[in-house]
């Protein structure tokens, strides 16, 4: 997988990601290329995986399945949208043919479900493609999406997560089901090769859920005040103290979270995915995130890309 996030807005979500993909098990994938090109046996296997286990034969090895796929969000319907963390295919389908297949089967729905229904729904056509996929190819390899969606009745955002489990056939009997969905609460929701988001985004959420009393109570544990009232210490600290004068600070004003115009959130989501491509120009690994970068928004006026 590379980089995948989803901000939300008052009144609206923006969705970005990138079209980089590194397969997670590149020195398998290599081993099975080179036994159909050269038509190795088993000692040729056990030769290749002791030369992978060198780090710039893995290297050389992931470099040369690295590809760059050009859709990582797809439209569900008017209001909701798909969103990939790492490329897929379930059934003998990609996941623009899935969703194409999905969309012929709501085609003629009357009316617009909730979100929990429109979920529900496509839980349901997943669910029924991976069983078809497991009777086929006995197996199946974990990944994660992303649903999002926003009521316009009700101003309402949400993403819920839906992971697929590694599968083998046959599933256990506890093990009906290869998903599982989770509700994201958070205000940022990102996944990938996040190496600076993680850090910049808890930066935001204590900056924009601090207030006063917190702090108040947090100085008066560090100076272990007996008593209920501000000890005489309390201004010469928030004055002196280097950690206190920097939250106190008037130049640095961090907007609301959860008070976010839908252009905020674009350009929130399109700071983060900048961020993480950026940092690979300053560090000495190789590039994880970038190639053709996707953004998306869902406003009261539906879905739709940006250009």
């Amino acid at each position: 997988m590379s980089f995948v996030a989803a901000v939300v807005a008052k009144k609206g979500v923006a969705i970005i990601a990138d079209s980089l993909e590194i397969p997670e098990f590149a020195d398998r994938w290599a081993t099975s290329i080179i036994h159909e090109d050269e038509g190795a046996d088993t000692h040729g296997e056990q030769t290749v995986k002791s030369i992978l286990a060198s780090p710039s034969a893995r290297l050389y090895a992931e470099q040369f399945y690295l590809e760059e796929h050009a859709e990582k969000i797809f439209q569900l319907d008017q209001f909701t949208c798909i969103v990939m963390t790492r490329i897929i295919a379930i059934n003998d389908k990609s996941m623009r043919e899935l969703v194409e297949t999905y969309q012929g089967h709501i085609k003629e729905r009357a009316g617009q479900p909730a979100f929990a229904g429109r979920l529900n729904d496509f839980r349901v056509f997943l669910d029924d493609q991976i069983k078809a996929h497991m009777v086929r190819y006995q197996q199946l390899e974990k990944s994660t999406l992303l649903m999002a969606g926003y009521d316009p009745q009700t101003m309402r955002s949400s993403i819920s997560r839906i992971r697929i489990r590694e599968c083998k056939s046959p599933l256990p009997p506890d093990q009906g089901s290869c998903l599982s969905i989770k509700h994201q609460s958070a205000s940022i929701i990102h996944y990938g090769q996040s190496r600076i988001c993680p850090s910049i985004i808890q930066g935001f959420q204590w900056k924009s859920n601090r207030d006063l009393p917190h702090l108040v109570r947090n100085i008066i544990k560090r100076l272990r005040s007996p008593d209920h009232q501000l000890p005489g210490a309390f201004l010469n600290m928030i004055n002196k103290d280097p950690f206190y004068r920097l939250l106190f600070a008037r130049d640095l004003k961090y907007l609301e979270l959860s008070s976010l115009n839908i252009q905020q959130a674009v350009d929130l989501a399109s700071l983060l995915m900048r961020l993480e491509i950026d940092l690979f120009k300053v560090t000495h690994t190789r590039p994880q995130v970038g190639g053709t970068i996707q953004l998306a928004a869902i406003t009261e006026k539906g879905f739709h890309f940006i250009r």
